[in-house]
């Protein structure tokens, strides 16, 4: 070995870590590039945010149906043959047609997120408090 190669030895252990770094980066970067692009190109969005407020407002629908409902729909047992579930699904599609079409859902796609919707407002207010006297 050379003695330059003996002598550069600490300065590239010591690079070694930052370089490691810098290219992991740069491919997280690209990949990221790539990606954008794949979703510009094809129109495919691979955005868990549209599901979120997919999510967000089909629950907002729900408690609208809930401000509505005799009963507060707390007990009832809804699956997406349900007349309600449908009507809500309706007001959902009118309400955010762009966010619907963005995901891709059909009518049934959005009736089960409907439905999910529904089950989650149900367990809100059927929650125990473990905190309150017997």
């Amino acid at each position: 070995m050379s003695d330059t190669a003996i002598a550069a030895a600490p300065i590239v252990s010591a690079l070694s870590p930052l370089v490691g770094a810098a290219a992991s980066g740069l491919v997280i970067g690209l990949g990221g590039l790539l990606f954008a692009l794949v979703a510009r190109v094809t129109g495919i969005a691979f955005a868990p945010d549209y599901q979120a407020r997919l999510e967000k407002t089909a629950d907002a629908e729900v408690q609208a149906a809930i401000a509505g409902a005799e009963n507060n729909l707390a007990t009832g047992k809804f699956n997406s043959g349900n007349p309600l579930v449908a009507q809500v699904a309706n007001a959902l599609i009118a309400n955010s047609p762009a966010l619907v079409a963005r995901l891709g859902l059909n009518g049934d796609e959005i009736k089960h997120e409907i439905v999910k919707a529904i089950g989650r407002a149900q367990t809100a207010m059927t929650a125990v408090n473990p905190g309150s006297p017997k």
